[in-house]
């Protein structure tokens, strides 16, 4: 079971919650650690009827996750040149990863399907790799040169992490 208790739920109207994620296991167990003694849970489709309700995308702020994805792009945007020097490149790495570990919280990964034209998750994803992986050198030098201060023999045998095409994906 995760060790944060939210599994991607949010309301749709009147008591009913949903998730598009696979998380049936993981609910019925946080259900029973709480202590909670009625629940249901229930896994399929949602078909909605009527103009404004029944919708899974009504259950989320689409429009204002929409609206975090563009100014994390026009932020990244705003970096122009990836800095060479050590200390910033690792700071700025380091705030990056933890920004981007902030949408698993704020989106709940619904099918393109299901969302309006242009998403920005995906360019938002992109530039997060692209950037993450441009500042891995310079990174690795701070990295490296604070081992050597410490234990000079560790050094050599510390690499950075790089994220490929497919990887840094919200919830993986």
């Amino acid at each position: 079971m995760p060790s944060w208790p939210w599994l991607g739920f949010a309301p749709l109207y009147d008591g009913l919650w949903i998730t598009p994620r696979p998380v049936a296991d993981d609910a019925q167990a946080l259900i029973v650690k709480l202590g909670i003694v009625q629940a249901s849970i229930v896994e399929g489709d949602i078909e909605g009827i009527g103009v404004s309700h029944g919708k899974p995308t009504d259950a989320w702020d689409i429009a204002a996750i929409a609206g975090l994805y563009r100014e994390f792009l026009d932020g990244v945007d705003g970096l122009g040149e990836v800095s060479t020097d050590p200390v910033a490149a690792l700071v700025l790495r380091t705030e990056l990863v933890n920004v981007w570990r902030s949408f698993p919280r704020l989106d709940p990964d619904l099918p393109l399907a299901l969302l309006p034209g242009n998403w920005p998750r995906a360019d938002a994803q992109a530039a997060f790799v692209r950037l993450y992986n441009a500042l891995a050198p310079a990174a690795m030098r701070r990295v490296r040169s604070a081992l050597d201060r410490v234990e000079p023999e560790y050094g050599q045998h510390v690499a950075a992490h790089l994220l490929g095409t497919r990887t840094g994906a919200l919830l993986g």
